[in-house]
């Protein structure tokens, strides 16, 4: 209950943020900043403890908002936001309205996130043409995150959506000894 409330107050900040920028026609500038954001959070969680500590004035970090907006070079419709969600309280969703902000930004440009777990680093040529073919498929514009397992010994673990494509050896073996065994 409470984690799917969380989820819906993260996801109506970033829909509100989106619609900020969109109305100042500056979607792809915005987005920016939230990649910015995510990737300074991702660098040091402790930015999000800090400027969430309940000991500090909500004046203070609209300060620090500031200074942060400065130095990352922020749109000022991201500082406002930002401003916004101190001002509620709610910083400690930060991590979460990034993550539905990009949900938002991806939609509204017919971008598909495409998740693709291979044993080894692809080489640049095989990620360009894995990219060509998820977009010629998809009929949308991907973004490829890449997860290394070496576990799945070969082939490609490939998932969007609700769609899940295993073309692992892993998983091969897995459905040759279901096979085997006569429960599949």
């Amino acid at each position: 209950m409470v984690k799917n409330l969380k989820n819906k107050l993260a996801a109506s900040y970033a829909q509100a943020w989106f619609s900020a920028a969109k109305d100042e026609q500056k979607e792809d500038k915005v987005w920016r900043d939230v990649k910015i954001l995510t990737t300074a959070i991702k660098e040091d969680a402790s930015i999000i403890k800090k400027l969430s500590n309940p000991l500090w004035e909500n004046k203070i970090k609209k300060e620090a908002i500031k200074e942060i907006g400065k130095y990352l070079d922020l749109q000022e419709v991201s500082v406002h936001a930002l401003n916004e969600i101190t001002d509620h309280n709610r910083l400690y969703l930060l991590s979460e309205i990034l993550s539905h902000f990009n949900k938002i930004y991806y939609a509204a440009n017919n971008i598909e996130e495409v998740f693709v777990t291979s044993a080894l680093k692809l080489t640049p040529t095989q990620d360009e043409k894995l990219r060509q073919v998820l977009e010629q498929n998809l009929n949308k514009k991907v973004v490829v995150k890449y997860i290394i397992k070496p576990e799945i010994l070969g082939g490609l673990l490939i998932e969007y959506g609700s769609v899940m494509l295993d073309d692992t050896l892993k998983g091969k073996l897995k459905k040759l000894e279901l096979l085997m065994k006569g429960t599949k």
